[in-house]
């Protein structure tokens, strides 16, 4: 079964390449009602290519340009947002944070005891006191990808000009020129 903000992955695709103008790959067919869609082959995982030889240069690229995408949302995180993408900014993050220690059964269930559960309310108070310090270094709201690692990372290389692209689960990475 799939998360039911699954289907959402497209249209974010779609708002990032066209509000941001970010390199990221073509859906070719999807299908909210089942929560599912398809993408245009996007290349071998950056793990893969980096186990054949590693490439410093490479892997820093993948960074490098995540991290670019970042910093172009920070600025305009409304049209990722009008789209309905969880809003984690830092001033919802301490109700976030509370009502998550509401949902007592699914964090027992999720393998947390009474005692965890209790020290994490215990929390509570510095989680809010760092939030608000943080708040005061004015820092950007951005896109949060937690699955950015290089299994996720897909590379392909251009047969004619020798240029590298990969994506981040549904965000892709072009990098203009590569040396091997």
């Amino acid at each position: 079964h799939m998360p039911e903000k699954t289907p959402l992955e497209t249209d974010i695709i779609k708002r990032l390449k066209k509000s941001f103008d970010a390199p990221v790959p073509e859906v070719i067919a999807e299908n909210k009602a089942l929560h599912c869609f398809l993408m245009k082959d996007a290349g071998t995982s950056l793990r893969t290519v980096l186990t054949q030889e590693f490439n410093t240069s490479l892997l820093c690229t993948a960074i490098d340009q995540f991290t670019s995408l970042q910093i172009a949302i920070a600025y305009d995180v409304a049209p990722l947002l009008e789209l309905g993408v969880p809003d984690w900014s830092l001033d919802k993050i301490t109700e976030l944070f509370k009502n998550m220690l509401e949902q007592q059964d699914l964090l027992t269930s999720d393998g947390l005891s009474e005692q965890e559960i209790a020290h994490l309310k215990s929390l509570l108070p510095t989680i809010e006191i760092l939030c608000q310090k943080l708040s005061s270094y004015a820092v950007n709201d951005t896109l949060v990808q937690c699955d950015f690692h290089d299994n996720k990372i897909l590379f392909a290389v251009n047969e004619t000009d020798k240029n590298g692209t990969g994506f981040v689960n549904s965000y892709r990475i072009h990098k203009d020129s590569l040396e091997f």
